[in-house]
């Protein structure tokens, strides 16, 4: 009977090891279980920190500090507001972009620009101008408006107008070939003869009297210098302004320096008929005695004239 009682009593002690050993045994693998998902976690998220540094199109990944996740597929195209269309005179500035703003539900870093490619600014005409933006993404919007170029007026003239105005006609009157003395007698001849004389014209400014010259193609002595101003700066030639002394009536014309000193250079319009290409100081000075001072000037102001 003490036999039996110990017997069962050692089975019972084996039992109790058998359940104690595989409850550690469970217990490890769930050890072992959490260390593999933790090491595959972080290696999951340095991959997706790669996938997100290099993924800038379509789906892109956004890390957390504490998840991770992938949002879904950027297909909103950016906003663009306040265009409207733009009205100028020919040779005005534009600035396409004053008052437009655009915008995207996502991105910060927007693509955008403006073709104005057709636009000709000192061709009078309406023109298309398109606006683009885009996101990473992808996603584009296009607005389109009209950029109306209208006849420009003697206010409304600027420096790069004129200068155009010039330029264009200076590749009708002169040639590459031609010696700066037959560009300067080529740009004399134009003005006298197509510059018609009145009276009194406004001076406030030489690209307004430069633009009624070679726009309006009439004025006083003023405008016939200052179309020649525009003219011979456009073709490279040396010249200043030069003007009479105020008395009863003013006078204004030019000099030019074609590499042998300063000439006197004045094609305004006279009834005698007398006109001053090219004029030594002395030639000029016996005409002014001659005509109540005409062009008696005040030769510190100048530089010695030939």
């Amino acid at each position: 009977m003490a036999r039996g009682y110990v017997s069962n009593r050692n089975m019972q002690r084996a039992r109790r090891r058998r359940r104690t050993g595989i409850v550690k045994a469970v217990l490890a693998l769930g050890v072992l279980a959490v260390t593999v998902f933790c090491g595959i976690f972080v290696v999951g998220l340095e991959h997706a920190e790669k996938e997100r540094q290099r993924d800038l199109f379509g789906g892109v990944i956004w890390l957390d500090k504490s998840e991770l996740w992938k949002a879904a597929e950027d297909t909103t195209p950016p906003v663009i507001s306040g265009v409207k269309d733009i009205t100028i005179p020919a040779g005005g500035s534009v600035s396409y972009k004053r008052g437009v703003s655009v915008s995207d539900d996502r991105d910060k870093d927007i693509t955008f620009t403006v073709d104005n490619s057709q636009v000709k600014l000192y061709m009078v005409g309406d023109y298309p101008i398109t606006y683009i933006a885009a996101d990473k993404a992808g996603n584009t919007t296009e607005v389109t408006a009209t950029l109306h170029v209208e006849e420009p007026t003697v206010n409304t003239a600027t420096e790069e107008l004129v200068n155009h105005m010039a330029d264009e006609l200076l590749e009708e009157i002169t040639t590459d070939s031609m010696s700066q003395y037959e560009a300067a007698e080529a740009i004399f001849n134009w003005v006298h003869e197509n510059v018609g004389y009145v009276d009194h014209s406004p001076k406030e400014d030489w690209i307004k009297g430069a633009y009624r010259g070679l726009k309006e193609h009439q004025g006083d002595c003023f405008v016939y210098a200052m179309t020649s101003k525009c003219l011979l700066t456009r073709a490279g030639i040396e010249n200043m302004d030069i003007e009479k002394i105020p008395a009863k009536t003013s006078h204004y014309w030019n000099l030019i320096n074609l590499g042998e000193g300063w000439y006197h250079f004045d094609n305004t319009r006279r009834k005698d008929g007398y006109s001053f290409f090219y004029c030594t100081d002395e030639e000029i000075m016996k005409y002014s005695r001659a005509h109540d001072g005409s062009h008696n000037y005040d030769s510190t102001q100048y530089p010695e004239i030939q």
